[in-house]
């Protein structure tokens, strides 16, 4: 077992003999080997013993900031499964030796991973300025210099050289040993000194810094001058980018340069001669003859001395602090292992453990009590994001006309606009459903945003808690266990579902994946096949939906399509494999059935294209969910519900409602060890794209089409977004069924707007108030109009963005030629 002094020197060995590697990774080693060594024989001797071992390596006098960060992390990653570790104290040393190992090499990859995700950072040629020495940024430059090499070697042409302007920074000028290093990787470099900045910086395109530590408000401990650099930087626009481990976020909220807690300040590595205050004479008081000469000169000298005097700091720092701190405001972007974050981001991320940063499957709901298992004292928590709905009311009843409604899974409401950035051309197919007929941009799905609840509203007009399709998996509070929904005790439709989908008249279904559960004597479907997934067998499929409406087998057919969701899914919402490959070839198939329904004179249906939800971007994923079941308070990347207090503009609950809601915030997902959850189309570890999120998160938002012989070409509506149920109503105008919401049940402090004349009831209100305060007071009649003024702005506000949507969207009846 090592003594006190052994660990110390160990640590200075380490260091020494491999400068290249960083102090925190040199200290796990250090606590690695003790692990090793060891041979006490209970948990807490060795919790003893690395506590020892810790505070003698944080005395070193070579320890940085990122140590003490590192090894608390190290303690917490092996100690978090002792519970679960054998009663042998022998086999659960073993597994903490092995998840000590784990954790080398956990932190041994961060700058490699750091270099990945700044190389789309670096401008292609130009200058950089590089503050002082850091291992990672020096990885990162690199990992550039060898990538545009070999870029180089394969096309044969000469790639842009980046320049560096490295700073001195002194006392201790660790930016010589930064330009050696360079220079040695033959990465053009110049050193500057430190007053030069400001003027060099006009001509850098960034600045590169690394930290010593991130702190609690998003900003750094770096080296002295770090402060001073990324101000003037921000004064001439210039973007700065810190480039730090995950490891070395430390629970620290520094307000300015004075608030640095000492032990973060100093070290004892730098000497005191290095400080630039070492030749600086400080008295206490002018001597007598400079006084008289100064009052000769200026006879106000004395006075002015004696006030600054009678407040002198009677202590004066006489050492220079090794660090400062930077204020997040002057950092763009932190590129750590997890991602490159923003400094707002990392406010929340770090008071967490960064190596097991949570990430949230937010599509699936599932039973987490495993049989056999401690975990077995936490109640069944089902997993989901919601978002916000309320109603729409447009109680109307039209006659009979055949509708294809063509549902496209994940279809996200700017896809068009961001193939056209890509592109800088449109897609013929959707542009003519734009310009021939109605499009609403952004339409916001129903809670939970998952593809089958949102479907059943789309077509019943009720929520998910009202046709009891919430989740994939539901509580079952009798039972206490999860259900599938499609168990045949659940999946079934209950009366007034089958109602809602009876009003359709006959319908028939294409390829939803739970069409079983919508087959009764008025609908009929076709099961969902994996094979039916291509363009082709689409356009196949939308033919044979017309072909029924023609011959009036049907009044209504439903086409789901879901090759976007599987492809967002796999590869992200906005990959080049969804927009440039499968895109334009659903565009294709747009345009070929325009083509067809403008040729269609017999029977002139109308076609309605939506989603059920759009998808946004995976930030990233890693085993920490099972923390949550470790008892880890410092979890934050989701929100927790209990049934009784969902919010009310939720309108969910029951009793298929789980007692406990997680709700996982935007770009993240559930992921465990311990309890799979599993997609059925793609391997979970590497989603790139996920849905379910809360509908402020606009990348959950879908877009509706309406093309048809009483749609008014062009009409377009950019106002706030439209609920999913309000789809239902519109729908409703045009088919068969009836909406299944009557005005007296839309709550009005949910209904983004109202459809009716509502203008003429505004009005009568008006006019009787107006007659009222005739007979009242001056007073009282300005009170009353101010009050008028306000309640009839209000109600415009919230009605007219869609007022009279049918005047604006639907010809009349009369007007058809």
């Amino acid at each position: 077992m090592h003594s006190s002094g052994d660990i110390a020197g160990l640590f200075r060995r380490i260091c020494k003999a491999s400068p290249e590697k960083s102090e925190a990774l040199a200290a796990i080693d250090v606590l690695t080997r003790v692990l090793h060594d060891s041979h006490v024989s209970t948990v807490q001797g060795l919790h003893d013993v690395l506590n020892t071992a810790i505070l003698e390596m944080t005395e070193a006098d070579h320890t940085y900031l990122c140590v003490k960060s590192a090894c608390e992390l190290f303690q917490r990653f092996i100690t978090l499964t002792i519970s679960d570790a054998p009663d042998d104290f022998n086999r659960c040393k073993q597994v903490l030796q092995e998840r000590a190992d784990m954790f080398l090499r956990k932190i041994g990859a961060c700058k490699r991973q750091i270099a990945e995700n700044f190389l789309n950072l670096l401008p292609d040629g130009g200058c950089i300025l590089v503050h002082s020495y850091s291992r990672v940024v020096l990885s990162a430059l690199e990992a550039y210099a060898a990538s545009k090499s070999n870029m180089s070697a394969t096309s044969n042409l000469s790639s842009s050289r980046l320049h560096c302007y490295v700073t001195t920074c002194a006392p201790h000028e660790s930016g010589r040993k930064m330009t050696k290093e360079l220079a040695r990787l033959k990465i053009p470099c110049t050193l500057i000194p430190d007053l030069s900045i400001g003027y060099l910086m006009p001509r850098v395109s960034l600045v590169l810094m690394g930290a010593h530590a991130v702190v609690e408000s998003g900003g750094v401990l770096n080296d002295l001058g770090s402060s001073t650099v990324a101000m003037i930087a921000a004064a001439f626009g210039k973007p700065v980018y810190v480039l730090a481990e995950s490891f070395k976020f430390i629970r620290a909220f520094p307000l300015d340069q004075h608030h640095i807690p000492s032990e973060l300040k100093y070290s004892s590595g730098i000497s005191p001669a290095c400080s630039p205050l070492r030749n600086l004479k400080m008295t206490d008081a002018l001597e007598e003859d400079e006084v008289e000469d100064a009052e000769d000169d200026f006879p106000e000298l004395h006075t002015a001395w004696a006030r600054v005097n009678e407040h002198r700091v009677q202590t004066i720092e006489r050492t220079m602090p090794i660090t400062d701190y930077t204020n997040p405001f002057y950092i763009s972007y932190l590129v750590t292992d997890l991602g490159v974050l923003t400094p707002s981001v990392c406010r929340s991320w770090v008071s967490l453990t960064p190596l097991f940063l949570v990430s949230f499957h937010c599509v699936v709901c599932v039973e987490l009590r495993p049989p056999d298992s401690d975990y077995s004292r936490f109640p069944e928590l089902s997993f989901s994001n919601q978002l916000l709905s309320g109603p729409p009311s447009m109680p109307t009843d039209r006659k009979k006309s055949p509708l294809l409604l063509l549902l496209l899974d994940s279809f996200r409401w700017d896809l068009l606009d961001h193939f056209a950035k890509r592109t800088n051309r449109t897609l013929r197919g959707f542009d003519r459903l734009i310009t021939g007929g109605g499009y609403m941009k952004q339409v916001r799905p129903v809670f939970p945003a998952e593809c089958h609840p949102n479907i059943m509203s789309l077509l019943t007009g009720l929520y998910p808690a009202e046709h009891g399709m919430l989740f994939t998996k539901m509580y079952d509070e009798r039972r206490n266990r999860s259900i599938g929904f499609m168990e045949q005790d659940v999946h079934s439709p209950t009366p007034d579902v089958k109602t809602k989908l009876a009003k359709h008249g006959r319908m028939h279904v294409y390829h939803l994946p739970f069409c079983d559960s919508l087959a009764s004597e008025w609908t009929s479907c076709e099961p969902h096949e994996q094979s039916q997934l291509t363009p082709a067998k689409l356009e196949e499929t939308l033919g044979r939906a017309l072909e029924r409406l023609r011959s009036g087998q049907s009044d209504v057919t439903v086409v789901y399509y879901d090759k976007l969701d599987y492809v967002g899914h796999e590869h992200g919402p906005l990959s080049d494999q969804l927009l440039l490959s499968h895109l334009p070839a659903l565009d294709h198939v747009i345009d070929r059935l325009v083509d067809q329904l403008t040729e269609e004179a017999e029977i002139r249906p109308y076609l309605v294209v939506t989603a059920d939800h759009g998808m946004t971007e995976v930030l990233g994923s890693t085993e920490s969910l099972d923390r949550l079941f470790s008892g880890s308070p410092r979890i934050k990347r989701f929100s927790m519900y209990l049934n009784e207090s969902i919010p009310a503009e939720w309108h969910s609950g029951g009793t298929l409602f789980p007692p406990i809601l997680l709700v996982a915030k935007p770009g993240f997902v559930f992921i465990s060890e311990f309890w799979p959850l599993d997609l059925s189309h793609t391997n979970l570890s590497s989603l790139k794209g996920a849905h379910g999120y809360d509908t402020t998160h606009p990348d959950m938002h879908v877009p509706l089409f309406l093309f048809g012989p009483r749609i008014k070409p062009s009409s377009l509506y950019r106002g706030i977004p439209v609920d999913q149920l309000y789809s239902h109503q519109l729908i409703a105008s045009l088919s068969t069924l009836r909406p299944a919401l009557q005005s007296s049940e839309a709550p009005s402090n949910s209904v983004p707007f109202q459809l009716g004349d509502s203008r003429s009831s505004v009005f009568q209100n008006g006019l009787f108030i107006a007659t009222l305060t005739t007979i009242i007071c001056l007073l009282c009649l300005v009170v009353l109009l101010f009050s008028i003024t306000f309640v009839c702005r209000s109600a415009l506000h919230f009605c007219t963005p869609l007022l009279d949507v049918e005047e604006k969207l639907i010809q009349p009846e009369g007007n058809l030629a």
